[in-house]
């Protein structure tokens, strides 16, 4: 959803979703911007793409309800946790990589027919 778009552009996007999810995912860019203006001087959030955010799975904390019974394993609850990662990358880099790409998926490869022996 917010993949190839800019940062400011990502999290104004995200704002709009009205779901309990959304609340990390907007500190999460928030947070990537401000370290990208702090360590590497990056003025504008508009500069900067999104190139990777990712959503894993971490541990899981296991407690037992003793008012649920000790049948078919419905007596633990499990507290899921999950890990984000967010990569971004300055725009002028993606412009340049897209257009080695262009160059690269212009090239194309024939193979030749093979006869009746596959030789």
């Amino acid at each position: 959803m917010a993949v190839g778009l800019p940062a400011d552009r990502a999290l104004a996007l995200i704002k709009q979703v009205r779901r309990q999810s959304a609340r990390p995912i907007i500190k999460l860019i928030k947070q990537a911007i401000a370290n990208a203006q702090n360590n590497f001087k990056i003025s504008e959030p508009g500069n900067l793409l999104i190139s990777r955010l990712e959503v894993g799975e971490g541990p899981r904390m296991k407690r037992r309800d003793r008012f649920h019974g000790a049948r078919f394993d419905s007596g633990i609850i499990q507290k899921k946790i999950y890990h984000l990662s967010l990569v971004m990358e300055p725009k002028e880099d993606r412009d340049q990589k897209e257009d080695t790409k262009k160059k690269v998926s212009r090239t194309k490869i024939v193979k030749e027919p093979r006869g009746k022996n596959g030789q």
